[in-house]
């Protein structure tokens, strides 16, 4: 009985582990099938959708679309993708790009795309360039809830054909989001190392710093919209608009605004700029041919601010008119 005992014992560990093995590989196959279905099925309402764009006069290709990830996550894969929006007259052609979703948060889509990035209009082309740049997308039961994009080595141009000047822009840093979770849009922009040039020349100016910040009132839903109407009707405020040129050059503005549904732009804007002079110098230096103008800007501000280098104003706009003092006339911002 001694001798017995082992044996059936090693059979009875020999028969758990195959069928503990054959459990295994029976989920792991029900998984990849599953896995596989999945992605078919997502690249097939991913192309449907796609295709259901036609009616909204917008047509868009994702070219040679691939999927992966397995077996953690979905991604598809395009070698190009181009968009054509009929109803504006805009053109637009991206690099390869993919997109990823992980099974652990279906809701999130990490994307990541290769330059560049060509837009035409009627208005002129522009063309972009990056070294890296990723974004990420979250949905909710209402559809797109938060986007943010990231962004390293930046470059754009943009040519008028019509003028036939070109206005060239590079930064080091971008990050971008727009956040419509709470109802209110929350949006905000951050961009380091920008360096503007005009026809290929560098504009003599130090790389300038940009962090802003918007809100807009009940704006949930625009998160996704690129239309310039988008904001008719709408209320909210400037958080924060800052720009750095260095050197102790600031300027800083904050204010409610509202839009009207003729795109006109009124509300209170208050103003904040050190070291005033020293960018009335700049800017005359990168743009001597509207010397005449700053030079006048200079004297109004020196006159208004009796001496003093800093600068702090409070604007009222008014259906599109800019006024000092509530009733000033000094300029006109068109509509949106």
């Amino acid at each position: 009985m001694d001798v017995t005992q082992p044996a059936s014992g090693c059979k009875t560990s020999r028969r758990a582990w195959i069928i503990t093995a054959g459990a295994l590989a029976t989920l792991a196959a029900l998984y990849t099938g599953g896995w596989h279905v999945l992605a078919g099925r997502i690249e097939g309402r991913l192309l449907s959708a796609l295709a259901g764009q036609d009616e909204k006069g917008l047509s868009v290709d994702c070219r040679n679309m691939k999927s992966g990830g397995f077996p953690f996550s979905l991604s598809l894969h395009c070698s190009s993708l181009t968009a054509d929006d009929v109803k504006h007259g805009i053109s637009t052609t991206l690099g390869a790009s993919e997109a990823r979703v992980s099974l652990l948060s279906p809701n999130s889509v990490h994307s990541n795309s290769k330059g560049p990035v060509e837009i035409r209009s009627s208005r002129g082309q522009l063309v972009g360039e990056w070294q890296a740049l990723t974004s990420d997308v979250d949905f909710g039961l209402s559809g797109m809830q938060a986007v943010r994009v990231d962004a390293t080595g930046l470059k754009a141009n943009f040519t008028d054909p019509g003028k036939g000047s070109a206005v060239q822009a590079r930064a080091e840093r971008f990050s971008g989001f727009a956040d419509g979770a709470s109802g209110d849009l929350a949006t905000g922009v951050t961009m380091e190392g920008a360096v503007l040039s005009r026809n290929g020349t560098e504009l003599p100016l130090p790389p300038l710093r940009i962090d802003a910040s918007l809100k807009v009132a009940e704006g949930g839903d625009l998160v996704g919209r690129f239309d310039r109407q988008a904001l008719y009707g709408k209320r909210g405020e400037i958080e924060r608009f800052a720009a750095n040129l260095g050197e102790g050059r600031d300027i800083i503005v904050s204010g409610p605004f509202a839009v009207d549904e003729m795109g006109r732009i009124s509300g209170k804007l208050q103003i904040e700029a050190k070291n005033v002079q020293s960018w009335l110098d700049a800017a005359r230096q990168a743009l001597p041919e509207a010397d005449g103008i700053f030079q006048s800007a200079g004297s109004l501000i020196r006159s208004y601010t009796k001496g003093n280098p800093d600068l702090s104003i409070d604007l009222t706009l008014k259906r599109g008119k800019v006024l000092i003092a509530g009733f000033i006339p000094v300029g006109e911002i068109p509509p949106l």
